[in-house]
């Protein structure tokens, strides 16, 4: 009988775990906006569409926890992540 409430008490913990997990993951991803995901400690030096030149120099910032545009998007002048080829030419 005690094992049963062992098991019954670590199944609940187990479960309880998993729900606020993904609470907080759901959490993050929905304060990102269209086309970002939240990332900890993802680059401090994000490409953008005015330094796709400038994408081959190593970054030297430390990262940073934030919003950041998914695989294929740049952030445009107003902060928007937009597909790569929708960047203006220069």
């Amino acid at each position: 009988m005690r094992a049963f409430f062992a098991l019954l008490v670590l199944a609940i913990f187990a479960i309880l775990g998993s729900a606020q997990g993904q609470a907080a993951q759901a959490q993050g991803s929905e304060a990102c906006g269209k086309e970002e995901t939240f990332h900890k400690c993802g680059s401090g030096c994000e490409r953008t569409c005015l330094n796709q030149k400038k994408w081959n120099e190593p970054c030297d910032k430390e990262c940073i926890d934030g919003c950041f545009c998914n695989e294929g998007f740049l952030r445009d002048a107003n902060g928007d992540c937009i597909r790569s080829w929708l960047c203006p030419k220069e």
